[in-house]
């Protein structure tokens, strides 16, 4: 009787071969998680380029700011669900620089304006839900500016 090496669910391409084996006792993961690796991290890669050069594009347009915010909540969850802590502080620098940007901005046709009651909530929808992803990564410092964020955006309200 042939007795199979592989277990049901594997896939079948990968063969258990002794360099396989050896890379497994050595470096303590099997073949499955070095493939898994190999093609999984290009395309987190690939996401997170998308997300970051999708929001530096629609960053201080009123017409796309809905969708901006999405995206923007969208990247956090990307971060919490990939663990990817130092993207998530590069992402709430990005997310804060934009902010600054609509601040300085303000008087450009197309700008975002905060004065708005549905912009500035769309704002403060975005920082809350940043401020939950920071304190589930546990982010502290991340979560602390994103509260300065936040105060801030309130004092603009209540202008």
């Amino acid at each position: 009787a042939v007795v199979s090496t592989q277990s049901t669910g594997d896939d079948l391409d990968m063969e258990y071969t002794p360099e396989n084996r050896m890379l497994a006792t050595v470096s303590g993961e099997d073949s499955q998680d070095r493939a898994d690796r190999t093609v999984l991290t290009p395309w987190v890669k690939f996401l997170w380029e998308v997300y970051r050069h999708v929001l530096d594009i629609l960053k201080n347009n009123n017409k796309v700011e809905k969708l901006y915010q999405d995206i923007a909540q969208m990247a956090f969850n990307f971060c919490i669900k990939y663990e990817r802590k130092a993207e998530f502080r590069k992402l709430s620098d990005s997310v804060r620089n934009h902010l600054n940007l609509v601040i300085k901005h303000s008087h450009q046709t197309n700008s975002v304006n905060l004065n708005d009651p549905v912009s500035l909530q769309l704002h403060l929808d975005t920082r809350l839900h940043q401020l939950d992803c920071a304190i589930n990564i546990n982010l502290w410092q991340e979560a602390i500016k994103t509260i300065h964020d936040i105060h801030s955006l309130m004092q603009l309200r209540d202008r």
